[in-house]
């Protein structure tokens, strides 16, 4: 088990903020990246700050929370072959936010989306998540789908368009 745990280390560089943790998590494979096959994972709310090493502790202070956040892995048909690469989105002001959100009339409303599940296309290219719309403190208010399209082409997910439906 050490060495599938030194594979999948996640701990940010010193000095440095990084993914370090989150409350749920959807997995789907998809295509794409260099061995063709690659697993994307989905994450809700996520920790996004440093690491200190002395205390192996988050850093509290300038810890962020994005609502959603992903990791892509390599694989191949046996096993994956790398250590995740975490994903998040900032806005314009370079702020992290979620990698998902809501239209924007929902998110003025203060409406998040928390992915839930996921199923991809056979070939990898387009994948569907469900998702709660959720106002204030686990006041779910609905459900949309989110639908991704051409994320085998696509390496970089920040530049993944989706489209997302209420359901």
């Amino acid at each position: 088990a050490l060495d599938l745990q030194a594979q999948f280390e996640i701990l940010p560089e010193p000095g440095e903020a990084g993914w370090l943790g989150s409350d749920s998590d959807v997995s789907v494979v998809i295509g794409g990246g260099a061995a063709g096959r690659r697993v994307l994972w989905i994450f809700a709310d996520t920790f996004i700050t440093k690491y200190d090493r002395s205390n192996q502790s988050r850093v509290l202070d300038c810890m962020d929370m994005a609502r959603s956040t992903l990791a892509l892995v390599e694989c191949t048909e046996e096993r994956c072959i790398g250590r995740p690469q975490f994903f998040w989105q900032r806005d314009k002001a370079g702020a992290i936010v979620s990698f998902f959100e809501p239209p924007a009339d929902k998110k003025a409303d203060d409406e998040l989306l928390w992915p839930l599940a996921g199923i991809a296309s056979r070939e990898g290219n387009s994948v569907l998540l469900l998702a709660s719309r959720v106002n204030g403190f686990m006041n779910v208010v609905g459900t949309s789908v989110i639908v991704l399209k051409d994320v085998a082409q696509v390496e970089d997910p920040r530049h993944w368009q989706y489209t997302t439906y209420d359901v």
